[in-house]
């Protein structure tokens, strides 16, 4: 499937191109257009995917509005859009709408003989291979300037219009089935998050037995819980011990210790592995908060969503230090509730919200562990505490085996994709006989 002879190119990121594609400066094969908005003129905004919509196509939430529209422009349904800001991410493509853009974007009008489709794929492919980003003259990635200034000078492929209206329409189709599959499999990745959380929230507010009697816990998002349970308040189970301000200036390259925040947590309860430039040595901080294995941390911020109140065991390999944002899960009543349940139990989204009721903080939540403390629980016995513990690890084993297979698919799909697009924009692959 690949295609007939190629050559060297002056097109850098390619390498090479077949001998019967041409190849130009972008500024010959696009205009820029300045046109000012029209009063009935919607906002269209370019997406990191490459979908360049009206925004109300997408989300009506999450943008940042401007008071005066200074400097906006008439975009029209065809013509490429690039975030000069956000290009290098790949907030590049060819708008599916007509309206208006702010003047962060470049509007690109195609000459003739030049499709659109192709070179905002070609532009896409630039971005994610990091061509983009290695253009910067800036130290920061946000500083990734990709404006008129640098396109127009680009060096791009042009084979014939008509190869390149093929190579559209196959990539169009083939794009749209593979993003159809990865959206089938999000949707999977949401339910089967939907599902464990269910099944811990069950667990550790009903148990195991449908026929026991009931009682009301007085907490309307929890409800009902096994009359023969027992109230307790968190500081009667464990008190929390705050982590260390670690000063920035205290960074180690030593590797010997790494720094645990809530910026650490895995949405499941797992951790993850800070960048080098965080760990610390052992002379950088005071004795007392080397953790070790297998101790409970909780979260006491909301660094991400739902983050407040979650719990991590500290994980078996690694030694570890905890931040003030972490407390740590010192003087365990183990006769009263079994550290496995209690992380179960923690890790409930209705215990979370219970807990979410003693944050403050406008833009980040926060809590402390006087406040934390103070929330009421619901305990069976230690032996029903056992049960339900092993209950719960199977069953959210079971569906994170399964998500982790889901998640490797849609990586998997992702890469295909582009490699799709590179083989395509590249001429290494016969549309004709691909398609």
């Amino acid at each position: 499937m690949t295609a007939s002879a190629m050559r060297g190119t002056s097109v850098e990121w390619a390498g090479v191109l077949p001998v019967n594609w041409k190849e130009a400066r972008a500024k010959f094969m696009f205009g820029r257009v300045s046109v000012p908005p029209r009063e009935s003129d919607g906002v269209v905004t370019a997406f990191r995917d490459g979908q360049v919509t009206l925004r109300e196509n997408r989300r009506t939430d999450g943008f940042t509005f401007a008071i005066k529209e200074i400097g906006y422009q008439h975009v029209r349904k065809g013509e490429l859009v690039i975030h000069s800001m956000d290009g290098f991410a790949g907030a590049i493509g060819v708008s599916e709408s007509t309206g208006k853009c702010s003047p962060v974007c470049v509007v690109c009008e195609p000459r003739i003989g030049v499709d659109a489709r192709f070179h905002a794929y070609v532009l896409r492919h630039m971005a994610v291979s990091g061509y983009i980003t290695s253009l910067a003259k800036g130290i920061r990635e946000r500083s990734t300037s990709f404006g008129w200034s640098e396109f127009k000078e680009q060096w791009l492929p042009l084979p014939s219009v008509t190869t390149q209206h093929a190579i559209a329409d196959f990539l169009d189709r083939k794009t749209a089935a593979i993003d159809a599959l990865i959206e089938k499999k999000q949707k999977l990745l949401a339910l089967l998050a939907e599902k464990r959380a269910a099944l811990i929230n069950h667990a550790v507010t009903k148990g195991l037995s449908p026929d026991v009697p009931m009682k009301d816990s007085g907490i309307p998002w929890i409800g009902e819980i096994p009359a023969h349970w027992e109230e307790r308040r968190l500081k009667t189970l464990f008190r929390l011990k705050h982590g260390y301000a670690f000063d920035g200036a205290e960074f180690s390259d030593s590797g010997e210790f790494v720094l645990m925040t809530p910026g650490n947590f895995h949405e499941r309860g797992g951790f993850r592995q800070k960048s080098p430039e965080k760990y610390y040595s052992d002379t950088d901080f005071p004795s007392g908060f080397i953790l070790e294995a297998g101790q409970l941390l909780v979260a006491m911020t909301e660094q991400a969503p739902g983050l407040l109140g979650c719990a991590l065991f500290v994980p078996d390999e690694g030694r570890y230090l905890h931040n003030q944002r972490l407390g740590l899960v010192k003087e365990l009543r183990t006769d009263t509730v079994s550290a496995k349940y209690l992380f179960h139990l923690l890790n409930s989204s209705r215990y979370r919200a219970e807990v979410s009721v003693t944050s403050t903080g406008s833009k980040v939540k926060h809590t402390s562990p006087e406040k934390m403390l103070v929330v009421k629980v619901w305990l069976p016995s230690l032996q029903e505490q056992r049960s339900v513990a092993v209950r719960v690890d199977r069953g959210t084993s079971r569906l994170d085996n399964i998500a982790c297979s889901t998640r490797n698919q849609i990586t998997r799909l992702q890469e295909y994709r582009q490699a799709l697009i590179t083989a395509a924009v590249t001429g290494q692959l016969d549309i004709g006989e691909a398609a």
